[in-house]
């Protein structure tokens, strides 16, 4: 029994320590990272509107994706909208705009009743796309800092010296860089209602 108990509170203090230092598992054990909801119909079928919501690590870039995908008898409704969104790590809101995107002979505009649908989300730390920082175009000058060397330019050297008289010993060596923060990915797919708007 002592064992048990041991054995489950090595599990709790792993699991705390686990969403203490990654952003993305605490979403993870949270609520859903994307929700969709019921769509509205626009302009007799040409377009819909989409609610969804998104959740994901405050500074986080997220780019989203919905598409919708509608039968009606032997044709189809379809269409797709993307956005970008800076995260703020709390449950945010917004609509997607889906246009009833022409595919063929057998395409049509999108009508009431249900639909297939899915929200995407890729959430990365814009901080960690680069982690090499801004590329530096060498001047000429042969040292390749890309820095301006000076009215004297580069100093040639000694004739005799050794090439280990010049190595710069302050310089730290060279470093991998930090591995990047870890893609927050949330999708909701099922089925949905398109409705008439409201009043109309």
């Amino acid at each position: 029994m002592k064992a048990l108990a041991r054995r489950t509170a090595a599990v709790a203090a792993t699991m705390t320590l686990t969403l203490a230092i990654s952003p993305s598992a605490a979403l993870a054990a949270g609520a859903k990272k994307v929700t969709q909801s019921d769509a509205t119909l626009l302009a007799d079928g040409a377009a819909v509107t989409l609610p969804a919501t998104f959740t994901c690590p405050a500074g986080y870039m997220a780019y989203l994706t919905a598409q919708i995908v509608q039968a009606i008898g032997q044709d189809f409704a379809g269409g797709f909208d993307t956005t970008a969104k800076e995260c703020t790590g709390k449950k945010q809101k917004l609509t997607f705009f889906i246009q009833a995107a022409p595919a063929g002979d057998n395409t049509r505009p999108f009508e009431v009743g249900t639909a297939s649908s899915r929200v995407i989300m890729d959430a990365v730390d814009p901080a960690a796309q680069d982690p090499y920082g801004p590329y530096v175009e060498d001047d000429g000058s042969g040292d390749g800092s890309g820095e301006d060397p000076g009215p004297l330019g580069g100093l040639p050297p000694l004739p005799g010296a050794s090439p280990a008289q010049y190595s710069t010993i302050d310089d730290p060596m060279p470093t991998e860089p930090p591995a990047p923060s870890p893609t927050v990915h949330g999708e909701a797919r099922g089925v949905i209602e398109i409705k008439e708007k409201s009043g109309s």
